[in-house]
Order: C-alpha cells, then sequence, then structure tokens
C-alpha cells in the first residue's frame, strides 16, 4: 500500500469510505511466461476501486507482453452496467459463487499475456490501483479491531504476497447540554451551553458534523445569541430558521479538545410547575463532503458513514442530551394594564431599552366590524410581565405567546384608552359577536379568524393565555375603569380560530 486518501489517518488506519492505493511490483526473471496472470484477494470490507495507466512501468523496455495494447491494457476495467468479468482486470465476488453484494469486487485477475523478458536480467513490472474502505457490518471499529489484508499471486506459483493490513478507524462524538438555572419563572432568561465531544475509543475525526437545537414553544429564543463560547471553533453557526438552531463543524477533531456553544431563551407564559425539556442532537460522517452514494460503480456498499435513522450501519447520528427547567408558578406576572384613565392626559416617561417594542414590517391587524386597521409591534417579556404603555394606536404582540399565525395561541393586547384620555383601539373590543372576522395580514397573506368567545378574567387570569393545539388569536384589552384605584378591575378578551388564508397581493 502506499497512500491513504485522508491525511489525518495516520500510519495504515483507514476510515469507511476511505480510497487506499496499492502498488503491486512483479519481479520477473529471464525467460518467457506465457499465459501469465496476476490474482488479487481482499478481506471483507474492502473493493475496487479504479486503477491508474499512468503508474505502469517497466524497468527495461526488454520486458514485453503480447498484449495488443501492452502492458497499458492491464489498466482496461469493465464497469457495470457492462460486465466487469470481461475487462482487465477482470472483476469478481468472493468467493466467486458469492451474491452477496459486500463480496463484489473483491476478486480481480490480472491477464499479463504471454510475458517475456529478454534482458538477461531480472526486470520489475509496476503498477498502482485503488479500493475502498466499505460501509459494511462488518467493518466496524472494535468489534474486534478490524484489520484488512490483500493478497496478490503470481499465477506461474510464486508464493503470495500482501501488503500491510489496515485497521479500520471511526469516530464516536457525545453531547451534553445544561442550563444555568434549572428553576424559573415566566420572563426569566436562561442560557443553555452545549459541549460535544470526543467519546473514549475514538480514533478518527468526525467530518460533517451538524448540531440540532429546536427551541420548544414554552420558551423563546434570544435573536442572535446563538455564540460559540470555547474549544473547537464551529464553520458556520445558524438561527436563521429560529426556533430551530444549528451548528456545524466541517471537521470535528479527535484531539482531546471539546466544543462549546451557547444560547438564551426567554420563559414564555406557562403554568406553574410547568417541566420544560429542551434537547440537543448531532450527527456527523467519516469522510469530508456528501459521499452517501456508492464511490465504485463494483460495489454498492463504497459510502462514507453517516447518520440513517434505522439504519443497523449507518448510525453516526441520533446522540442527544437534554437539559430540563421547571416553573415554579407564576410570580407577579399578570394580564398586561392595557388602558389609561378615560377622558384624562396621561404624562408617559421615556420607554427603557429593556421595554422597547420589536417592529414587524408587514404585520397588521384588521378588525372589520370595528374598522379598526393597526400595526402589530413585538411586546417583550420580562420578570415584570409585558410593558404596554407605549403601544398608542398599535396592537402589541405578547411575547412568549405563538407567534401570529403560527400554531397555538397568539395574545394580541391594545388600549381600551389610550395616554391622551381617548379610546383606543381595543374600546369597542366587547361589541365584537360570534363570527365576527379578525384579520393578521403578514407578508402578502391574509389569515382569516372567527370569533368563538367573548368574556371578561381578572387580572391575574392567566388561562386565557394557555397553549391550543390550533392556530388562535387571543385580543385583550381593560375593562371597568376604578376611579379609587386608578386601575381596571376586569380585562375583557375575545378568542378567534383560524378559518382561512388568503393572498393579499391583489390589495
Amino acid at each position: 500500500m502506499v497512500g491513504t486518501e485522508l491525511a489525518n489517518t495516520l500510519g495504515l488506519d483507514a476510515a469507511i469510505g476511505e480510497i487506499l492505493t496499492y502498488r503491486v511490483e512483479v519481479q520477473i526473471d529471464p525467460g518467457t511466461y506465457p499465459g501469465a496472470r496476476l490474482i488479487d484477494v481482499m478481506d471483507r470490507g474492502l473493493a475496487f476501486l479504479a486503477c491508474d495507466i499512468a503508474s505502469i512501468s517497466v524497468t527495461d523496455p526488454l520486458l514485453t507482453t503480447d498484449l495488443p495494447g501492452g502492458f497499458s491494457d492491464l489498466c482496461t476495467p469493465v464497469a457495470p452496467p457492462g460486465d466487469p468479468t470481461t475487462g482487465n482486470p477482470s472483476i469478481w465476488p468472493e468467493p466467486i459463487t458469492s451474491v452477496d453484494p459486500v463480496d463484489a469486487a473483491r476478486h480481480l485477475e490480472w491477464d499479463l499475456g504471454t510475458v517475456s523478458n529478454t534482458s538477461g536480467a531480472t526486470q520489475t513490472l509496476a503498477f498502482e490501483y485503488e479500493v475502498i474502505v466499505l460501509d459494511n457490518a462488518g467493518n466496524i471499529r472494535d468489534i474486534p479491531t478490524v484489520d484488512l489484508n490483500n493478497y496478490v499471486y503470481w499465477d506461474p506459483g510464486i508464493s503470495p504476497s500482501s501488503a500491510p493490513e489496515v485497521t479500520v478507524v471511526e469516530p464516536t462524538l457525545r453531547i451534553i447540554k445544561t442550563v444555568d438555572s434549572s428553576v424559573v419563572n415566566p420572563g426569566d432568561t436562561v442560557t443553555y451551553t452545549i459541549t460535544i465531544y470526543h467519546a473514549p475509543g475514538s480514533n478518527e475525526d468526525a467530518f460533517d458534523v451538524i448540531l440540532t437545537d429546536t427551541v420548544p414553544a414554552e420558551l423563546i429564543y434570544v435573536p442572535g445569541s446563538l455564540a460559540y463560547f470555547s474549544g473547537q471553533v464551529p464553520s458556520a453557526l445558524s438561527d436563521a430558521a429560529a426556533p430551530d438552531l444549528t451548528a456545524r463543524w466541517d471537521t470535528l477533531l479527535d484531539n482531546n479538545t471539546s466544543a462549546v456553544i451557547q444560547f438564551q431563551a426567554i420563559v414564555g407564559v406557562v403554568p406553574p410547575n410547568t417541566s420544560i425539556t429542551n434537547t440537543a442532537y448531532a450527527e456527523w460522517s467519516s469522510m469530508p463532503g456528501d459521499l452517501s452514494s456508492p464511490r465504485s460503480s463494483f460495489n454498492t456498499y463504497s459510502t462514507e458513514r453517516y447518520y440513517d435513522p434505522g439504519d443497523p450501519i449507518n448510525v453516526y447520528g441520533n446522540i442527544f442530551d437534554s437539559a430540563v427547567i421547571t416553573t415554579t408558578g407564576d410570580g407577579d406576572l399578570v394580564l398586561p394594564f392595557t388602558g389609561f384613565a378615560p377622558y384624562v392626559e396621561t404624562l408617559l416617561p421615556i420607554q427603557s431599552a429593556k421595554d422597547q417594542y420589536m417592529n414587524f414590517n408587514g404585520l397588521w391587524l384588521e378588525i372589520p366590524a370595528l374598522n379598526q386597521y393597526i400595526p402589530i409591534v413585538g411586546v417583550p417579556i420580562t420578570e415584570d410581565g409585558w410593558e404596554v404603555d407605549w403601544l398608542g394606536n398599535s396592537a402589541g404582540y405578547l411575547q412568549g405567546t405563538a407567534f401570529p399565525t403560527w400554531t397555538g395561541n397568539t395574545a394580541l393586547t391594545a388600549h381600551r384608552f389610550n395616554a391622551s384620555g381617548l379610546p383606543g383601539p381595543f374600546y369597542y373590543l366587547q361589541n365584537l359577536r360570534y363570527g365576527d372576522q379578525v384579520i393578521i395580514h403578514a407578508w402578502g397573506y391574509r389569515y382569516i379568524y372567527a370569533v368563538r368567545e367573548s368574556a371578561w378574567v381578572t387580572p391575574n387570569d392567566l388561562s386565557i393565555l394557555d397553549h391550543e393545539e390550533y392556530d388562535w388569536v387571543t385580543l385583550i384589552t381593560c375593562q371597568s375603569y376604578d376611579e379609587s384605584t386608578g386601575t381596571y378591575s376586569w380585562r375583557s378578551y375575545v378568542k378567534a380560530v383560524l378559518i382561512k388564508i388568503e393572498s393579499s397581493y391583489y390589495e
């Protein structure tokens, strides 16, 4: 053997799907050898890939063959769908009668023709060919150690020769996921840490490593918080598809150094004593790039090893770890105070940075029965709840509930009375009746909801924000101003369910 494909497989180590190059040197004494043949028998787990016509050489031009193309004919294999047994080398299963796909292309026979050496001295015929380490059930590290051999026989009767055995090596990864606080309240921010590393016994680098984490619905991912923390630097980090988060390493080196990433999430509106499980997964492959299709036309097992759920061989994945947090209660969280004193101007302080609203260009709320068409902004949830004083004539999406148009329960609030003392967008909210439409305009589409429920609740009754199986919208505002306390005694709400989606590009 003269080389392997990967620079990181040291010595005689070989990864699944790796190409090995073998060099054959035949020393031929003076004389004539009719019907000379070379026979190559490979251990199960190897298969022929290709030969290199440029590598064919003789030490003296007086070493010849009567093959029509000369010694160049030693590299004229026939690939399927042709008949591989008709090429040179002819390519057979081993044993020749085997129909097991793993045995395909393990037996090679080179027809050297009639070889003549008229030089008066021993001469050398040399050539190289490639084989591939198969992705088969027998090529599994340490069960026991897999050493693969390759024997070449010179037909006239000289003893066989073999290259040094190669040893199958494989990467095995593990992940650990932790969270900085296991007991939380709605509005709390938690930090998750994910560590990925080579497990004991792993003896090869891992390639195309993908770590995925889907932030559960009870949490709100903090945009931009997915970040490298320490160890091996990821090739890419992406939260573009949040709540689906992805980290990727083109190569995760087997060098006793782990890789650590972190992200943050905000605890949403969930009942007391709720357990929230957040799980991270990882998968990888044995070779760089996508080599999941056969590399050799002679053997279907000539692929890298990767992750294929349910496949007993391609098991480079399905490792995971979870972190669990539990809510202790609702704390001081209440439904937002969405109204000012009627017909009295209220002076507002400057809006703090932590209470700044998110601007969703292209997201609007329409309530035809109330003649309302107003923008939707995002109101962040904090440990103090939602601060909605600065909504004005906008509707506020309450972070911690389902994002508008997503499955679940989206809470939208607006003022009954604005800070000016004049009626706000939801002044007539209780006038909505069963079947009235609530429409969310979202980036070219109209999500049309039908009213199904209208009632009052106390400010600390968060049950109206409970998760729904389908796409619901809950509209909330204040009700019944108490002059003695300067607060509203009730919260008026309307619940509506999605009934259809239409394109709005015609508008």
